[in-house]
């Protein structure tokens, strides 16, 4: 009840669709990791600093865009 999560990830390919069908224009996409895993905890939604976690952020430096959680759209009105 507090934190339900996600209910529903996207794919790039599907966001860019819905984008397109209401008519916007992509002006720019990039993927990214917006988190420090350091101090992330979706359990009890304190602050806790975990400096073990620091491999997660190395992990998301280093590999393949598409492989990281996030997506920013730049998107411009018609």
């Amino acid at each position: 009840r507090g934190n339900p999560g996600h209910f529903r990830e996207y794919t790039r390919s599907e966001l860019s669709t819905y984008v397109r069908a209401a008519g916007f224009e992509l002006v720019s996409f990039r993927y990214g990791n917006y988190f420090d895993y350091r101090y992330a905890d979706h359990l009890d939604h304190q602050v806790h600093e975990r400096p073990l976690w620091a491999w997660v952020n190395r992990f998301y430096s280093v590999v393949p865009g598409s492989f990281k959680p996030g997506m920013t759209f730049v998107l411009r009105a018609p």
